[in-house]
């Protein structure tokens, strides 16, 4: 075997990860992104979507660890947020234990960006069902 392929094998932690509301910490390698190791952990503590970071989706607040942040989409992370521990799950390589609270997506990007899309409310319906049977008032 090749000697550097066995240094980077060897080189790769393994690290704890607590999530807020789950009663037991997942396991994360160092190369490998908060939001797919709990998919691997078969939890679902933290929102799936485009999982690189240009949705939000995956947004969390680290309250304790050390780790390396991608680039994330300044629209969904602010330099503010990114400052204060909050980021994309999908963007974010543990480099020690780590602890997150899983968050919202805020209001303000909900609404914004290419990816999105509010539905608007169904128009009200006066139609009968199938059965014929008068459909209650609303």
């Amino acid at each position: 075997m090749n000697s550097q392929t066995d240094d980077a094998r060897q080189a790769v932690a393994i690290w704890s990860v607590g999530i807020d509301g789950e009663q037991a910490a997942i396991p994360c390698p160092s190369d490998q992104n908060l939001l797919n190791a709990m998919i691997a952990a078969r939890r679902t503590a933290i929102k799936v979507g485009c999982r690189s970071g240009g949705c939000g989706i995956c947004r969390v607040k680290i309250t304790q660890g050390a780790y390396a942040s991608l680039k994330m989409s300044r629209s969904r992370i602010s330099q503010e947020d990114e400052a204060a521990g909050i980021v994309l799950a999908c963007r974010v390589l543990p480099r020690s234990d780590m602890a997150l609270v899983p968050l919202p997506l805020p209001c303000r990007l909900a609404i914004s960006g290419a990816n999105s899309y509010v539905h608007p409310a169904p128009p009200p319906s006066n139609r009968q069902p199938p059965d014929d049977r008068p459909v209650a008032a609303t």
